[in-house]
């Protein structure tokens, strides 16, 4: 079935098939430091011949500096955003001579903000191969067996007919999140012949309250794969429960060039080096946020980018599952996800998710902070439980935000969108 990629690769330029087998083979596994290192002093390199923005930053340092000492160098650049990218986006902007054009991409994803972006066909394809790598590794997935996806359009794309010829080719059926209330399955066969779910948690724990036997109808399930929102600890153990196949949550961001996948030991999310250098630095609350710099495109460098995401990285050269590449931690939300207490002062959200840890009752919930101040808790419980258990949760989170305005509500599932779900809201300025 490899041909479907086959011909993939031949409209996109890519040489995904070929970058997949090469990472099952071992190819970067065992020396990926000196090769990240030399990916690094590269695309430095590269970046001070043939980009302007990036030129006049690293105008007078000498290139022998550049390939023997590129953490420095890399250091000595500005933190970028979306904001200064977009401000610098005609200096940014410069394929070098010989490149194959860069695909543009646009994405407002969680943020809210527009933002429009290139990326070479070399990120494209080390990521794509990294996906199906993943796959591999955790459904004992082969490139061209069926799979289905239940999302919205950050998986799904804009509903284009080219995006249709896709999904086809990937053999991929899709079960568009806001349609999932109108009882939107797929065709038995696809049921029966899917490897595994590519999925919104949100929306795949929306579907089998709606399909309780769905697993009964996937014989041959190996997995689950959820992306884009949080996974929080019920919605993995309602999954896993009902579905009787294991759950790995993956993170990426597509403008840093990034894909990252859980193994099976659930210790962090294991990302390619070589295709993204992974560094964080503080904010001023005091979270660790993730700074990524796209190693292989150069038509339109993102160095030091500012994803906005709460995490940390770490070393996993000796983790269990065997591979050694380095891994994503600590994995908490959005920079944005800040709840305002009463003195001022602020702290992520991810605070909250930890709290409502210790209430396994709690099935579903999603935490709103309006302008006022107060949380507006929506929560979901078990059938059994009692008003008490719904009180103590309210004084735990009062608690824990050093005394706000707590009003608790019922949950209900999001309709009319497909729209990514978000766990922690906060409006309060």
């Amino acid at each position: 079935m490899s041909w479907r990629y086959r011909i993939i690769d031949l409209v996109r330029r890519t040489r995904s098939l070929e970058g997949y087998r090469r990472l099952c083979a071992g190819d970067g596994l065992g020396d990926w430091r000196l090769r990240q290192r030399r990916a690094l002093g590269e695309l430095l390199v590269s970046l001070q011949r043939h980009n302007p923005f990036y030129g006049s930053l690293l105008r007078g340092v000498k290139e022998a500096t550049l390939r023997e000492e590129p953490e420095e160098a890399l250091y000595s650049l500005p933190v970028m955003d979306k904001t200064r990218v977009s401000e610098h986006r005609d200096e940014l902007y410069a394929p070098p001579s010989g490149y194959p054009p860069p695909a543009r991409r646009r994405t407002g994803g969680s943020t809210g903000s527009p933002f429009e972006y290139y990326v070479d066909a070399d990120t494209t394809c080390r990521a794509r191969a990294y996906l199906l790598f993943c796959w591999h590794r955790c459904a004992g997935y082969e490139p061209g067996d069926p799979y289905i996806t239940v999302a919205g359009r950050s998986l799904q794309g804009e509903g284009s007919f080219r995006q249709s010829v896709y999904r086809f080719l990937q053999h991929n059926t899709l079960v568009q999140a806001h349609r999932i209330g109108e009882g939107a399955l797929p065709p038995s066969r696809a049921l029966r012949r899917a490897r595994f779910i590519f999925a919104y948690p949100g929306a795949l724990c929306a579907l089998l309250e709606q399909e309780p036997g769905l697993s009964k109808q996937m014989a041959s399930l190996g997995a689950v794969f959820t992306t884009s929102e949080q996974l929080l600890p019920a919605m993995r153990r309602q999954i896993e429960s009902m579905l009787k196949v294991p759950v790995y949550d993956m993170y990426g961001a597509n403008d840093g060039g990034l894909v990252s996948c859980e193994c099976g030991e659930h210790a962090g999310y294991h990302y390619d080096p070589l295709n993204t250098w992974v560094e964080s630095q503080r904010t001023a609350e005091g979270e660790s946020e993730l700074l990524l710099t796209s190693l292989n495109t150069r038509s339109f460098p993102l160095v030091r980018y500012r994803v906005g995401d709460v995490a940390e990285v770490r070393d996993m050269d000796d983790c269990p599952c065997g591979l050694p590449w380095p891994g994503i931690v600590n994995l908490k939300g959005r920079t944005r996800d800040l709840i305002r207490l009463p003195d001022g002062s602020r702290v992520h959200g991810s605070l909250l998710n930890a709290v409502l840890a210790d209430f396994p009752e709690v099935t579903r919930y999603r935490i709103v902070q309006e302008k006022s101040g107060k949380l507006s808790v929506y929560v979901r419980m078990t059938p059994d439980t009692g008003a008490r258990a719904s009180e103590r949760l309210r004084n735990s989170i009062r608690e824990a935000c050093a005394g706000l305005e707590v009003e608790m509500l019922s949950f209900k599932e999001p309709g009319g969108s497909d729209d990514k779900f978000r766990v922690i809201e906060s409006h309060a300025v």
